[in-house]
């Protein structure tokens, strides 16, 4: 041991942070290794968990109803009066139309629905969480029934059904 100006002690470097790295990563490969095998097994064992799922039936239909989406001129004199009960009891009979509805707008985090569909303001709006009474008057698409297996394509990260494209839209009572 030697010792410098100033009385610091000067100790010879050990092998412990070495030995730390040299854990770290052996431990890190040792648990990927036994990730990927656990992972490799399941997969031999249960072949329908990884099979892909089919085709959707119906991607031409949302496709389509986006390109009509990205078309759309509102015109207010095409508008036609729907109740929010309607579009919730047959959405994909109002599907391609302009309408006018009133109706419960409920807004959250990632969430803006309006009778089961995404609402997809086309104005400024201030609408902060919660639930508001509001009319609207927009583009409805509703291209198919909801059903189990298939993707439904529309709103934040394709998870709604539906879009309603709102061009005018009436806040009709406060929010909740």
């Amino acid at each position: 041991m030697g010792s410098f100006s100033g009385g610091s002690t000067y100790r010879e470097p050990t092998m412990i942070p070495a030995l730390i790295i040299v854990a770290f990563l052996l431990l890190t490969g040792l648990g990927i290794w036994l990730g990927v095998r656990h992972q490799l097994r399941y997969s031999a064992d249960n072949p329908a968990a990884v099979a892909p799922r089919a085709p959707d039936p119906d991607a031409a239909r949302v496709l389509e109803a986006r390109q009509m989406a990205e078309r759309f001129v509102f015109d207010g004199s095409q508008v036609i009066d729907v109740d929010e009960a309607q579009l919730r009891a047959d959405p994909v009979a109002w599907h391609g139309k302009t309408i006018r509805v009133r109706g419960t707008w409920s807004r959250g985090f990632e969430s803006s629905s309006l009778a089961g569909a995404w609402l997809q303001p086309r104005v400024n709006v201030e609408h902060g969480p919660g639930e508001r009474l509001v009319e609207v008057e927009g583009l409805w698409l509703f291209p198919r029934a909801p059903r189990e297996g298939s993707l439904p394509g529309f709103g934040h990260l394709g998870m709604s059904w539906g879009e309603l494209h709102v061009f005018v839209l009436r806040p009709l009572g406060a929010g909740t």
